[in-house]
C-alpha cells in the first residue's frame, strides 16, 4: 500500500461455502481510491442477490474496473444449480416483480449507481424446477446488464425435453419450452 495505490497480490477466503480469491490493483490519490482494476474468482459458491429468486450455486470469474465514478462489474457466472421449488402464482409473481420487488432490492441512498454490470450467466441443465408449474431441468443463457440501481436481464431459459408442465389441472410432457427475456427492464419473459 502507498499513497498512489494498493496492490492485492492474492487475497483468499470463503464466500457462500465456496473458495473466493481477489487480486489486482487499486489506484489512489493521497490514499483515497480513484481507479479499480480487480479480478475475483469464486469456486463452488452460493449467492442470493435478489430475495425473490432462489440461491445460485456455481463458479464466477469477475472483474471490477474503472474510475470510482464509473465502475463496471463484468464477467462470467457458470451455474451448477438453481432450484425453483416454491409454489408460484405466475400472474401475481410477474406483477410483484414489476411493481415492488425490484424496487425494494435495489434501494440505495446514493443518487448514482455503485457500478454498471455486464454479467454472463450460463448453466447447462442447471435450473431444476420442481413446483406447481413444472418438473424438469432447464438450460440458462442470460445476460445481466444495467447497474446496481436498475438491473436488467436479457437472454433465454430453455426447459429440456422430457419434463412435465402443469396447466389448469392438466399435465403435459415437454417437447420444447422457452422463456425469452427481450425487454431487459420488465423481467416479464415471453413464453414459447
Amino acid at each position: 500500500a502507498s499513497e498512489q495505490g494498493y496492490n492485492i497480490a492474492g487475497l483468499g477466503g470463503s464466500l457462500g461455502g465456496g473458495r473466493a480469491s481477489l487480486s489486482g490493483f487499486v489506484e489512489a490519490r493521497d490514499w483515497w481510491p480513484s481507479r479499480f482494476d480487480l479480478q475475483g474468482q469464486l469456486e463452488r459458491g452460493r449467492i442470493r442477490y435478489l430475495t425473490f429468486l432462489p440461491t445460485l450455486e456455481g463458479d464466477a470469474r469477475l472483474a471490477l474496473e474503472g474510475p470510482v465514478e464509473a465502475l463496471s462489474l463484468n464477467g462470467d457466472i457458470q451455474l451448477s444449480s438453481v432450484r425453483f421449488t416454491e409454489r408460484i402464482d405466475w400472474e401475481q409473481w410477474v406483477i410483484d416483480v414489476r411493481e415492488s420487488k425490484l424496487a425494494e432490492e435495489v434501494q440505495t441512498t446514493l443518487e448514482d449507481p455503485l457500478f454498471s454490470m455486464n454479467l454472463s450467466v450460463r448453466g447447462q441443465g442447471a435450473a431444476r424446477i420442481r413446483n406447481n408449474l413444472a418438473h424438469g431441468d432447464a438450460d440458462v443463457d442470460l445476460q445481466v446488464i444495467g447497474d446496481t440501481i436498475r438491473p436488467g436481464v436479457v437472454g433465454t431459459v430453455r426447459m429440456q425435453s422430457g419434463g412435465r408442465m402443469f396447466v389448469q389441472d392438466r399435465e403435459f410432457e415437454v417437447a420444447r419450452a422457452e422463456l425469452h427475456y427481450v425487454d431487459p427492464w420488465s423481467f416479464d419473459p415471453e413464453l414459447d
